[in-house]
């Protein structure tokens, strides 16, 4: 049922009046024509001679027969640890990557690395992966080279392996190769690749070559957009365009060593050659041409930009509009006046990357399975994402995340034209460690939106106040001070976001979304945290969809999911797609009356089965919400399913269990749930036959981003 909204009287919400018309008219934003990297990128039949090239060039291989009889017992008090003979590999700037496969077993091993044959005590913290095996195949893990710490020393000269027995070595590593940048260039001297610098992350494509070519005809008022960076040296750098057998430059600079140029230049209306060149004394340098794009003005009206604002942890009952009476959020509960507003929104897990995933994808969790297995396990490249499908449309994209799981843990950085991880945010002076402050956020959002005012954008922010660390509390003080205060900020810091837009009049052609990925448990039924139960503090989530002039202001009573995010914006945003693909559906009022009502589905999602990072409880729980009713499903045994019921309406707080009470309810909604997972698992076995089987890929996070999860409370 839909609502028009009451004034709630709050003033708070700042300059709203420039919303609607009385700031001047943006000319016609730009849209994306073509990202010259994907012509770049290799298929997969190119991929696999370069991979085979590069495995043949590669001259540090040891087999575990290798490391037996080549590698040294250097120590044994707690296990045993061998060093491998002196490596040549230079300084971190010469190599690309550790390549370790694992045999299939149960064993533990760690692989270390130093530029003595003496391993430190500092190397056991900052220059070690733990190497986890599965039981029923070999894994490879790739340790690349930009994934290191600043401080690991500055030239790798041995490898060292720790196991907890001798004998257990051959029976834990299979191979373990050192690769080196020359290696990657000899064997594929350009192409497409996923740069990180500092935590920014970026489409490039890279050449040791002098020149790459690409044929086109731009169209009219188009621009070439695009970042050089050198390498190891210092680079000239040129664009041209040929046409006619005339030549212009449109481009040219030398770059010192290590330095970066923006290019921003416009490019003739005519069928010719655009060409990239650069030159460096050192063959096995190369030089980066990041993300270059063609852009020009939309043929049509331009859809609206968007800003998809994550509040980490924000449970809906904290903000005014949901019904607080604290009024720690005067912006929102502002904004939501203008707003449609859904007042019974959930998340489809309790924990942030199986959530994420699921806003992003349009699937739910029991589709893709992010988290299911690992903590670092990758969604498919094959899979759509909302960014993906947004930049396909046009946009430029970016992601501003002070949570990893929510980008590069997960593989959901990619389809964004820029990243921008954890690492990457310079941290104020008494921030809680390893938590990016909001603020930190909008000092580099801000000067990105000033730097894309004119262009089509999606811009992607998930901030992190409410999550612990919180500041401590006295006993016996309310647990909520400390929650509300990290709510105050989010809510100050999401403001002045908004406001900045409202200053560049972009505010007026923005969908802008406030949600979280899932709430926290604050003591209610004696639990602390999230990902711990589907409690409706761990699952209820704000949803305000702001577009002032496309939608119209209402409270939405319908319960909904965040599976629903991603049709809604596709929808508002009109890009076409397959509607079988997505499992939402668009929340845009009207656009699915007469279809059937639907009940929800909420997930704890529990951890993965991975011993180093996670402890022994690993008991599912899922919800089903059909309103006023809620079932709680939690699987004890194989064999033993607990069912909690709540009604709602009655009982928000959960505190009365219906079940015993209401038998048939529970069986009727418990069939429902049944038909609901049955249909899932279907759903599941299609995206496993879509990319190709089960994906165990990892990806290997650096030490900073593990002392962050630690701090977050995710590794123990």
């Amino acid at each position: 049922m839909i609502d028009r909204c009451a004034s709630r009287g709050v003033t708070s919400l700042v300059a709203l009046a420039c919303v609607f018309g009385s700031c001047s008219r943006v000319p016609q934003p730009l849209r994306v024509v073509e990202r010259l990297v994907d012509r770049a990128a290799p298929d997969r039949a190119t991929a696999d001679k370069r991979n085979a090239a590069l495995a043949a060039r590669v001259p540090v291989r040891w087999t575990a027969a290798d490391i037996e009889r080549q590698w040294a017992h250097v120590a044994g008090a707690r296990g045993a640890t061998f060093r491998s003979p002196r490596l040549d590999v230079g300084t971190l700037d010469d190599l690309a990557a550790f390549v370790i496969t694992l045999t299939p077993g149960n064993a533990r091993a760690t692989l270390l690395w130093s530029d003595q044959p003496m391993l430190a005590g500092a190397d056991y913290i900052r220059n070690r992966r733990d190497l986890l095996q599965r039981a029923d195949r070999s894994v490879t893990l790739v340790i690349r080279a930009k994934d290191l710490r600043s401080d690991v020393p500055s030239a790798v000269r041995y490898l060292f392996l720790h196991v907890p027995d001798a004998k257990q070595a051959a029976a834990a590593v299979d191979a373990v190769a050192v690769v080196r940048r020359a290696d990657v260039i000899g064997a594929s001297p350009s192409g497409s690749t996923r740069l990180t610098v500092g935590g920014e992350i970026r489409d490039a494509f890279y050449t040791s070559a002098r020149a790459l070519e690409w044929p086109m005809e731009p169209p009219a008022s188009a621009e070439l957009h695009a970042g050089f960076r050198a390498g190891r040296s210092e680079r000239g750098a040129r664009i041209t365009f040929v046409t006619g057998g005339r030549t212009s430059t449109l481009f040219e600079a030398r770059v010192e060593q290590g330095g970066a140029r923006d290019v921003r230049v416009q490019l003739p209306p005519s069928r010719g050659v655009l060409r990239f060149e650069s030159d460096a004394a050192a063959t096995d340098d190369v030089g980066l041409w990041i993300n270059p794009l063609i852009a020009a003005p939309w043929p049509e009206k331009a859809p609206p930009n968007v800003v998809l604002y994550v509040v980490d942890t924000l449970r809906a009952d904290r903000l005014g509009l949901y019904g607080s009476p604290r009024h720690v959020t005067p912006f929102l509960d502002g904004l939501g006046v203008k707003s449609l507003v859904f007042r019974r929104a959930y998340a489809a897990a309790s924990w942030t990357k199986p959530s994420v995933a699921t806003v992003l994808t349009g699937l739910f969790p029991e589709t893709h399975r992010l988290g299911a297995r690992y903590y670092t396990d990758p969604l498919p490249d094959v899979i759509p994402t909302l960014q993906s499908e947004l930049a396909a449309r046009g946009y430029q994209t970016a992601q501003f995340s002070a949570n990893a799981f929510s980008g590069t843990l997960s593989n959901l950085d990619r389809g964004f034209d820029l990243t921008l991880a954890p690492d990457a945010f310079a941290q104020p002076s008494g921030a809680a460690r390893g938590k990016i402050s909001a603020d930190a956020l909008n000092a580099r959002i801000l000067p990105w939106i000033d730097r894309h005012a004119g262009a089509s954008f999606f811009l992607y922010v998930q901030s992190l106040e409410p999550h612990q660390p919180r500041a401590p509390i006295p006993p016996g003080a309310d647990p909520f001070d400390a929650y509300d205060a990290e709510v105050a900020v989010s809510d100050r810091e999401i403001a002045r976001l908004y406001e900045h837009l409202v200053r560049r009049g972009l505010a007026s052609r923005t969908l802008f979304i406030v949600t979280s990925d899932h709430g926290e448990a604050l003591g209610e039924h004696g639990m602390w945290g999230h990902g711990l139960s589907v409690h409706e503090e761990e699952v209820r989530v704000p949803l305000i969809v702001h577009w002032p002039g496309g939608l119209a202001p209402a409270v939405v009573d319908d319960s909904v999911s965040l599976v629903d995010l991603m049709p809604t914006v596709l929808d508002v945003c009109r890009v076409p797609v397959d509607p079988t693909r997505l499992q939402g559906r668009s929340l845009v009022p009207g656009s699915h009356e007469g279809q059937t009502r639907r009940p929800i589905l909420a997930a704890r999602f529990v951890y993965p089965e991975d011993l180093d990072f996670v402890g022994a409880d690993h008991v599912e729980s899922r919800a089903l919400i059909d309103y006023p009713w809620k079932l709680i499903a939690t699987e004890v045994s194989a064999s033993d399913v607990r069912y909690e019921l709540y009604d709602l309406a009655h009982d928000p707080g959960e505190r009365d269990n219906r079940a015993v009470a209401q038998p048939d309810r529970v069986r009727s909604l418990a069939a429902v749930l049944t038909n609901t997972l049955k249909s899932l698992a279907v759903a599941r076995a299609r995206f496993v036959e879509s990319v190709g089987g089960v994906d165990d890929r990892r990806r290997e996070p650096s030490r900073d981003v593990l002392e962050q999860l630690k701090s977050l409370g995710y590794i123990h």
